[in-house]
C-alpha cells in the first residue's frame, strides 16, 4: 500500500489557506485551472474601459491590486498611474463594475470583513482596442 500523499501545507501557493499571504497563490491558482480564478481572469479579458476624448493612447499600463469580498464584488486598488487622472478613473469605474462569482468557501472563510486584498500585483496592459491583464 503506498503511503497517503502529503497534505498541502499553508506555504503551498495552490492551497487556499495561503491566498491572502502568498503573492504566489494567484498564478498558482489560475495556472491550475481553479474554476473561480479562472473566471474572475476571464471577467477581466472582457473589460471595457469608456475612454474621454473618443480614443486611447498607443500603449499603457496600469497597476492593481485586488479586493476580493465575501459576496463577489470586486474592489481596485492602484498601484500604478497610467499617468492620465481621466484614463485611471475611467479603469477604476470599468474594475469596480465588474461582476464576478463569489469566491468558493475555502477562499471566503479567510475574509474575516467584508472584503479583503490579494497580495498580488495585476497589470492591465492596453494597446489600442486590445485589453490584456495578467
Amino acid at each position: 500500500m503506498a503511503p497517503p500523499a502529503p497534505a498541502p501545507t499553508p506555504s503551498s501557493p495552490t492551497d487556499p489557506a495561503s491566498f491572502f499571504t502568498d503573492p504566489g497563490s494567484w498564478t498558482a491558482l489560475v495556472e491550475s485551472g481553479e474554476p473561480w480564478a479562472v473566471s474572475v481572469l476571464k471577467a477581466f479579458q472582457g473589460i471595457r474601459i469608456g475612454f474621454y476624448g473618443g480614443g486611447s493612447p498607443p500603449i499603457l499600463r496600469y497597476k492593481f491590486r485586488l479586493a476580493v469580498c465575501r459576496d463577489g464584488r470586486v474592489e481596485s486598488h492602484r498601484r500604478q498611474s497610467t499617468g492620465d487622472a481621466k484614463t485611471d478613473s475611467a479603469i477604476d469605474n470599468a474594475i469596480e463594475a465588474l461582476k464576478v462569482a463569489a469566491p468558493p468557501p475555502a477562499i471566503r472563510a479567510q475574509i474575516a470583513g467584508a472584503c479583503k486584498k490579494i497580495p498580488y500585483d495585476f497589470t492591465m496592459k492596453i494597446a489600442g482596442a486590445k485589453l490584456e491583464v495578467k
